[in-house]
């Protein structure tokens, strides 16, 4: 898995338009984004920004349990796939890792991003070469080694926290 540093907040939007450039070669057309406050992701002007959370949780409320763990993909691809053609940014995922849900997210996201091309605000840690989400011990905790990443590329910035 490539890994891009950003040191410069100010080259953040053109380093992702060249990464996206590089994306769009590969199978599954995703770049994640570790490290990324909320700042720097609101300065990507150019690029949509779907906040999942709160939509896919407007989608899955009204459900029964069952329902919500049978329709949680399809529903966060129907989302995806509404909004308007191009990359899309994908912010606030949290709600993606919600154990009820039963999902493997970056399968999910893999999956999707075969269609449409997807930049993903990682809201969990990255050491340079897992990517993790939540604290160990903890339900919804998620360890994403380099082998499951494969070909995805995560973009770090630099000076949001030293990879460990």
């Amino acid at each position: 898995m490539p890994c891009f540093k950003v040191t410069q907040v100010e080259s953040l939007q053109s380093t992702i338009e060249e990464k996206m450039a590089y994306v769009a070669l590969q199978s599954h057309q995703m770049l994640i984004l570790a490290g990324a406050s909320c700042e720097q992701i609101h300065s990507l002007a150019r690029v949509p920004r779907l906040p999942l959370s709160e939509r896919l949780c407007e989608k899955l409320l009204p459900l029964s349990h069952k329902r919500r763990i049978d329709e949680a993909e399809q529903q966060l691809e129907a989302l995806i796939m509404l909004e308007p053609g191009g990359p899309i940014l994908l912010d606030r995922i949290q709600v993606l890792f919600e154990p009820t849900l039963q999902l493997d997210v970056l399968r999910c996201l893999k999956a999707i991003s075969k269609y449409r091309m997807l930049i993903v605000n990682w809201p969990g840690d990255y050491d340079g070469n897992n990517l993790f989400f939540s604290m160990p011990g903890k339900a919804d905790y998620v360890n994403y080694s380099e082998s499951d990443l494969n070909s995805v590329p995560v973009l770090w910035l630099a000076g949001n926290g030293e990879p460990k």
